[in-house]
Order: C-alpha cells, then sequence, then structure tokens
C-alpha cells in the first residue's frame, strides 16, 4: 500500500528552514510521505527584523505572497511561512532571537480562516550585536560571518556551540502544528 503523501508549500527556498519543517511533520505524521515545495517570497520587512510586531509582519508577508504564488489549494496541504528576527523582550538583555511560523491547511484555505502561529523564543544575543544592525550588518547572519570569521549563518552555533536555529524553528513549527491538529481554528 502506497504511502500518503503530504504536500507542503513553504514560502522560503533556506534549507535549514526546509529541513526544520520536514523533521517535524515526519515526527507528527510518522509513516508519511513528506513533500516541500520551497517557493522565494518578499518578507517585505528588514532583513533583521527587530520587534516582534515587524517580526509578525514579515511571516504574513511571507504567507500571503506564499498564497498568491502557488496556483491551486487542491496542490497542497499545508502552507507555511516562517520568519526569525530579533525582540526587546526585558531589561538588562535587549533581544532576544524569535522565530515566528503560520501555517494555514486545505480546509482553512476553503473557510477563508486565519493562519496558526506558532512562536519560540531563542537566547539573548549580546546587545552590541543589534545595535550593528541594520547598519553596516543587514542580518545577524552577516555579522557573525564578517566579526568572528564563523563561515555559517547560525548565530546560534556561534555563541552556545550547541543550540542550532534549525532548533528554534522545529519548536515553532511544532506548536503551530500541534495547535492544528489538536484545536480547530
Amino acid at each position: 500500500m502506497p504511502k500518503k503523501i503530504i504536500k507542503i508549500a513553504l514560502a522560503t527556498t533556506s534549507e535549514i528552514k526546509q529541513k526544520a519543517v520536514q523533521e517535524v511533520f515526519q515526527e507528527i505524521f510518522a509513516g508519511k510521505e513528506i513533500q516541500i515545495h520551497g517557493i522565494k517570497t518578499d518578507s517585505k520587512v528588514s532583513d533583521q527584523p527587530l520587534s516582534f510586531e515587524e517580526t509578525f509582519q514579515g511571516a504574513k508577508n511571507r504567507l500571503d505572497n506564499l498564497l498568491q504564488q502557488t496556483q491551486s489549494v487542491k496542490d497542497y496541504d499545508y502552507f507555511i511561512s516562517i520568519e526569525g528576527g530579533g525582540a526587546h523582550i526585558l531589561e538588562p538583555y535587549k533581544y532576544f532571537h524569535i522565530t515566528v511560523v503560520l501555517i494555514l491547511d486545505k480546509s482553512m484555505m476553503r473557510n477563508k480562516r486565519n493562519p496558526v502561529p506558532g512562536l519560540a523564543f531563542g537566547i539573548a544575543f549580546p546587545n552590541h550585536w543589534f545595535n550593528k544592525m541594520p547598519k553596516p550588518y543587514p542580518d545577524m547572519g552577516t555579522l557573525i560571518k564578517e566579526e568572528y570569521g564563523i563561515d555559517v549563518r547560525d548565530p546560534y552555533q556561534a555563541v552556545t556551540n550547541h543550540l542550532s536555529r534549525k532548533d528554534i524553528i522545529k519548536n515553532a513549527v511544532k506548536n503551530a502544528l500541534v495547535q492544528l491538529k489538536t484545536q480547530k481554528f
């Protein structure tokens, strides 16, 4: 008997984000084949959003852009956008990294329902890093590469040597997907 295929339209071509979504869906939908179609989208916010509101707006803009680019709702089971940014949460730590995920499934599209949000908060990054964005650096990945010589666009690895950006993205995806599967939005 062939495996059921779950088709996902993902508002990014980022390999890290695609792997994170793939791993979460394989965990939640064990035994099903997961197919991800990464589509380049524009967040219409700065390269490094510096507030929760801007990060959320970036995810919403990406999802809207994705929906405009996908020809037919019937071609996909899920539509997902992911946006990362910084958010000023509490003193003395200026900025925590946050990830916002928005997920729609096919039935939500037909019924014109709002997407389900998933959030994940990462670690507090040094305040002086955020003072260097958007100038001279457009985003944290570029800052890490230029100032520390680390040729990886994963600030978590640079700071912790343990936690990865993919880990945080997976948490946000799982937070949204579990809500979607267990509640009627």
